[in-house]
């Protein structure tokens, strides 16, 4: 019994590490995603945002990741992992944060925009997570999340940051 349990730990272990290994990638890696490059908050009756409203039973990532058309994936300023997926009208966003102790922060729910401002309301909780998005010459963009940090993230596939989304959310301790 405790080898079991040893073994799902450095299972749980290598999963996280492999996370984390993805993120540092996807400044070099990310396959680009769609091109979009904002979230807007048009109201809309779209299934994403019926799917938000739903259990969670009811709805995986993979399920929603047809309709998300913007991705990105990076690393914060502390070194955790960030990712960041929405859909084209702002009515559904996923937002994920995993430090180096598998442990992790979602948001999931609407976001919406006001010039460089992002905000995304996790529609659980109904927590807020506010942050600039500012372009970077390289390509990249610095995500400005006041005192909770910076995250420095790069345009992916929204295959590719699902993926990722859904190893957290299997293998990760979820704080919020």
């Amino acid at each position: 019994m405790l080898e079991a349990h040893v073994l799902k730990k450095s299972v749980i272990a290598l999963a996280i590490a492999a996370i984390l290994g993805l993120s540092g990638g996807a400044l070099v890696g990310c396959g680009g995603g769609s091109g979009s490059s904002s979230s807007n908050t048009e109201n809309s009756s779209s299934s994403a945002e019926n799917k938000t409203n739903s259990s969670s039973d009811d709805v995986s990532l993979k399920d929603i990741e047809s309709e998300m058309t913007e991705a990105y994936m990076g690393i914060t300023d502390t070194d955790e992992g960030f990712y960041y997926a929405g859909n084209a009208d702002g009515s559904l966003a996923i937002v994920m944060a995993l430090n180096n102790n598998g442990e992790s922060v979602s948001f999931v729910g609407p976001a919406e925009s006001q010039g460089n401002m992002i905000r995304v309301t996790d529609v659980v909780t109904n927590n807020t997570l506010t942050f600039s998005v500012e372009p970077q010459a390289d390509g990249t963009l610095l995500l400005d999340m006041g005192d909770a940090g910076a995250a420095l993230v790069a345009e992916c596939k929204p295959s590719e940051v699902i993926a990722v989304m859904e190893q957290i959310d299997t293998y990760a301790t979820a704080l919020a």
